[in-house]
């Protein structure tokens, strides 16, 4: 597990010495910067990585690679000349997990490889500026950092809590409020041309000219709503407040119920009035929570002595381990490969997920709550490959099936 560096540990309180940090003055030339044919390669090669389908345009990524130097010579003198226009958005509904649909904006491959460049140019920038409190989508910063300083602030005394969600974050956004904080950092014309036009970019089959919301799937979105939800940070800082985000989830944390009821109502008319977002604790009614009630953030319930995968993050785990399972068998077989659900094939459809999840949630408490999932997930092997009770535990492990309480035990040693 990487240790939080010093910075990341620190909330966005500052101490009465510190002097606020602003943007840097080194901005010569950013265009020149984002347009360099080696950020043009490098930008296509993370695009590749992350093996995105096509856009609007249904020009796919291994079709961009058999004419990548045409296109990126094509792209390059676009930007540099000011006439890159991004092509429009292809919306994707993809399922959750409770059955509704959430709705995915996909720019086209050459348009990822622009918002990658523009992404790796500025982020620098803006690093400067964001505070420790913001944890999501952050070089060496992620939900680890932010589960360790909630902890931090836990054993320090802070045990009232108000937190809540930003209701769709990327989709109200308004965009030329997004422009407004943009320009207060980047100060080079060419690429605040390049940023407006991907802010402004609209989505095909539409007529309507939206004023909010930023693209899901777009590459450079994550950094955008940190920019824009930095005001929310920066609020948080000036006035004392134990913030801690994570994207559009956020906790501040308090040492009376006092500072905590003055916050909520604060915070909640900082949101409503001065970003044009709402904001809500989806899980529970409650204006504030006391410690010894617990409190769930980024799929962990905390309480005073630590942390420990949440309910609704168990329950989810117990639906969803054989919808992969059987998923996973039923594209084998799509694919002519025909696995029979033998012991062996049921194991190595339900391991990739077993251990995606172990690996994220065997972190903090909770031994005895992996130990009864281990018993769930035997069962649904047993289950789905019909052996019923004609193999031990210990034989099922042999066989290769991923044990949850055993991860938790090595993390912890």
């Amino acid at each position: 597990m990487k240790k939080a560096t010093n910075r990341s540990r620190r909330s966005c309180h500052r101490s009465k010495g510190d002097v606020p940090r602003k943007p840097s003055t080194e901005q010569q030339d950013l265009l020149t910067q984002i347009v360099r044919m080696d950020n043009l390669r490098r930008s296509f090669k993370k695009v590749k990585e992350n093996r995105g389908s096509h856009g609007s345009d249904k020009i796919s990524v291994k079709m961009v690679e058999d004419s990548l130097d045409e296109t990126l010579l094509t792209l390059q003198e676009a930007l540099m000349n000011g006439e890159y226009l991004p092509a429009p958005l292809r919306r994707v509904a993809i399922p959750k997990d409770n059955g509704k649909e959430r709705i995915i904006s996909i720019p086209t491959v050459i348009d990822r490889i622009a918002q990658q460049a523009v992404l790796s140019t500025v982020e620098p920038l803006f690093e400067q500026v964001f505070l420790p409190c913001n944890h999501g989508f952050r070089p060496s910063l992620g939900t680890e950092t932010a589960m360790e300083e909630v902890l931090t602030l836990i054993k320090e005394g802070y045990h009232y809590v108000i937190k809540g969600d930003i209701t769709g974050c990327f989709d109200h956004i308004p965009k030329a409020l997004l422009l407004q904080q943009v320009k207060a950092n980047v100060t080079d014309y060419g690429a605040l041309n390049i940023i407006s036009k991907m802010i402004q970019q609209g989505t095909a089959g539409t007529a309507e000219d939206h004023v909010e919301g930023i693209p899901q799937g777009g590459v450079i979105s994550p950094l955008l709503a940190n920019v824009y939800l930095h005001q929310l940070d920066s609020f948080a800082d000036t006035r004392g407040f134990r913030l801690i985000r994570y994207a559009d989830d956020w906790v501040m944390m308090f040492r009376t119920e006092r500072d905590a009821r003055v916050a909520r109502e604060h915070t909640e008319a900082y949101i409503t009035h001065t970003l044009h977002l709402t904001s809500k604790d989806k899980e529970t009614e409650q204006d504030i929570t006391y410690i010894t009630s617990g409190f769930n953030f980024l799929g962990y319930t905390f309480y005073e002595g630590g942390r420990k995968p949440s309910d609704r993050a168990i329950n989810r785990f117990r639906l969803t381990l054989p919808l992969k399972i059987d998923k996973a068998l039923n594209k084998s077989d799509a694919a002519g490969t025909h696995y029979e659900r033998s012991l062996s094939n049921v194991i190595a459809a339900a391991n990739p997920f077993i251990e995606g999840w172990g690996q994220y949630y065997t972190r903090g408490n909770g031994r005895s709550i992996l130990r009864n999932l281990d018993a769930y997930i035997r069962g649904t092997i047993r289950e789905i490959a019909a052996i019923g009770g004609r193999r031990t535990n210990h034989s099922l492990y042999q066989e290769g099936l991923f044990s949850l309480e055993r991860l938790h035990i090595r993390n912890h040693q």
